[in-house]
C-alpha cells in the first residue's frame, strides 16, 4: 500500500476524533479544497486558514457531522477515498446518510489538492433547508 493511501486513511481517523491540529500540519499554503459551489460552505478554499474556514462554515452549517472512510485507492500520487458522510443539520428534522468520494492530490508526498465530491448535492441541500 502506498504511503500516501497510508496518510490520507489516517488524516479521515483524526477527522472522527476531531484532532484537527493533525490535518492542519499536513497541508501547507498553497493546498486548495474543493467543496462543491452549490453548497453553503461551498467554493476553493487555501491553505490552513482555508481549511479552518471551510470547517468554521461547516460547523456552523451541521448540528452534528461525520465521514465515515471506506475503500482508499491510490498511487504515491493521488489518492481516492470512498465513504459515507452523515449529518444533520440544525433546521433538519433527521439526519441524513449520502456516499462520498473524495480525491486528493498528493505530488511528492505533499497535499496541493482534496476535491470533496457528494453524492447528491441536491439531497444535501433539501436536507439543509428541513
Amino acid at each position: 500500500m502506498p504511503l500516501s493511501v497510508q496518510v490520507v486513511q489516517a488524516l479521515y481517523a483524526d477527522f472522527a476524533q476531531g484532532n484537527l491540529s493533525k490535518i492542519l500540519a499536513v497541508l501547507n499554503e498553497h493546498t486548495s479544497i474543493h467543496s462543491p459551489a452549490s453548497l453553503p460552505y461551498g467554493g476553493v478554499y487555501k491553505g490552513r486558514d482555508g481549511f479552518i474556514a471551510l470547517m468554521t462554515a461547516a460547523n456552523a452549517t451541521w448540528a452534528t457531522l461525520r465521514m465515515i472512510p471506506g475503500t482508499a485507492i491510490g498511487s504515491d500520487e493521488e489518492v481516492v477515498m470512498t465513504g459515507v458522510f452523515t449529518g444533520k443539520a440544525a433546521a433538519a428534522a433527521g439526519p441524513v446518510s449520502l456516499p462520498f468520494v473524495h480525491l486528493w492530490k498528493m505530488p511528492a508526498g505533499v497535499i496541493t489538492e482534496i476535491w470533496l465530491y457528494s453524492w447528491d448535492t441536491a439531497a444535501l441541500l433539501a436536507h439543509l433547508e428541513g
